[in-house]
């Protein structure tokens, strides 16, 4: 019975060490100087050689050819009084000894420091380090699953609004314990510019329970907004819900597959949504829908930092009447004019509080910008070029641990903005729109590991047999089908 052993580890015949030296035009240099038992040449002989002779010509008095003829440095092991001998690699084999160290039973994909260490207790050329960084790189298998590290490859693109219900966020949330009145999922909207937020419990997460509540408790009672913003659930991205959007001459945007930040007007929201519910409700957990009017009237009643008004004054023209103003009465406010200049003063007034609204809004933006550019570092990928896309989704049956993170490679079909691009897996895939970072450079695209996924696996689309962690809705059969 026969081992399956990791990558493609091939036996390879020996080689001859003291012909490959000898033809490399570098080391041929070095090896006769050896040889020959010369003294160290004279640095203006040298100024004509390249930097690897140069370097070697250094270490001459720790070069030497032993019996087999092979040119060896003699190397002092780091805390030992044991001396090794390093075969000098020629050019033409550096890349390959490099990889082969690097994965299978030589090297096991481990980091570049055990890497380093295992190449040299048997080898040595000048640049090594780079050398072996470079192996790691042209790795499928690590890039495919090496961890992203945070990184901001693009500047920050903030989204202005100047007017009350011109940009909606909309998201579902959950799921979330049953509640006692059977609902699991929270249908949040956020009105980008006044900060007015609409928060509807669901049973289910389906396309027609969003698009009712959408019409019937958002539309009928507030208008129709110019844009909605989602992300790429089903939800949203169904055929009855872009249906809706265009009767009702809607302009549907999404945000760009796993960037949640997009839309981060309604992520942040959701912070301080599970917050308050987490104050108020009971021990069971099972009346946080109960509570939901609550939690938007407090959002909407307190004053935003960002537009420096409460959303309700903003929506309304007036402060909302809370509770403890029926104890302890309504706050004084000079009355000017009649009634009868009344629309026009509230219409003055509302021109004056959009006006700094605005202001206050584009002031904020630009301090999250400044901050933002602050640390990033602008990556641009050529068109035509070879990239992996970052697709860190959860797919049931499979440990999360050992998962890909990185599919690909994918190319670069074109820029249509400063942080975002289109990119394709081959001629029969449809294309993709990501941010700029969820990707990063392929440095050997015709590498294939021995996990490839299939072509239509790439963010947005799942292959048949990975279903997506999110849980769906439960399906009850009619009682005539049962047992």
């Amino acid at each position: 019975m026969h081992a399956n052993l990791p990558d493609n580890d091939t036996t390879e015949p020996s080689v001859n060490w003291q012909q490959v030296q000898q033809q490399d035009d570098d080391i041929g240099f070095v090896y006769q100087l050896v040889k020959n038992q010369q003294n160290k040449p004279a640095p203006e002989s040298l100024t004509d050689k390249s930097a690897d002779v140069k370097t070697l010509c250094d270490q001459l008095h720790s070069l030497l050819i032993t019996s087999d003829g092979t040119l060896c440095r003699t190397f002092p092991v780091k805390g030992s009084s044991r001396v090794i001998q390093q075969k000098v690699v020629p050019y033409a084999l550096r890349n390959l000894i490099a990889d082969e160290f690097h994965k299978g039973l030589n090297g096991g994909h481990l980091g570049l420091r055990r890497a380093k260490a295992k190449l040299q207790q048997r080898f040595y050329w000048p640049n090594m380090g780079t050398t072996i960084r470079l192996a790691r790189q042209r790795c499928s298998q690590c890039a495919r699953y090496q961890k992203p590290q945070t990184q901001r490859q693009g500047k920050l693109c903030p989204l202005l609004t100047g007017e009350p219900w011109e940009r909606l966020g909309i998201d579902v949330t959950g799921p979330h314990p049953t509640s006692s009145r059977g609902n699991c999922y929270i249908l949040t909207v956020i009105d980008h510019f006044s900060k007015w937020v609409e928060l509807f419990p669901m049973r289910n997460q389906e396309a027609s329970t969003v698009a009712r509540l959408l019409v019937d408790r958002v539309i009928c009672v507030h208008g129709c907004p110019k844009q909605i913003l989602t992300d790429q659930g089903p939800n949203f991205e169904s055929q009855l819900f872009q249906e809706l959007c265009r009767l009702l001459s809607i302009d549907k945007i999404r945000t760009s597959p796993y960037r949640p930040s997009t839309n981060g007007t309604i992520e942040r929201f959701h912070s301080t949504m599970h917050s308050l519910i987490a104050k108020w409700i009971s021990a069971n957990q099972r009346d946080w829908d109960e509570k939901l009017p609550a939690v938007a009237f407090a959002y909407r009643s307190t004053v935003h930092e960002s537009t420096g008004f409460t959303p309700y004054f903003l929506m309304h023209g007036r402060e909302a009447r809370v509770p403890a103003d029926l104890v302890y009465g309504e706050p004084e406010t000079p009355s000017s004019g009649s009634d009868v200049d009344f629309p026009s003063r509230l219409l003055n007034m509302l021109h004056e509080a959009f006006a700094t609204a605005r202001r206050n809004l584009g002031q904020a933006a630009k301090r999250r910008k400044d901050r933002y550019d602050l640390h990033a570092r602008p990556a641009t990928f050529p068109v035509g070029s070879w990239v992996w896309c970052l697709a860190p989704r959860r797919v049931s049956g499979r440990y999360q641990k050992w998962r890909s993170l990185y599919q690909g490679p994918f190319k670069v079909l074109r820029q249509l903005g400063s942080v975002t691009y289109e990119i394709q897996r081959n001629n029969r895939s449809r294309p993709l729109v990501v941010h700029v970072d969820k990707l990063k450079p392929c440095h050997n695209p015709d590498q294939q590991g021995p996990n490839v996924q299939p072509a239509m696996d790439a963010p947005g689309v799942s292959n048949d047999d990975d279903h997506p962690s999110r849980p769906r809705r439960n399906i009850r059969k009619p009682a005539r089908f049962g047992d």
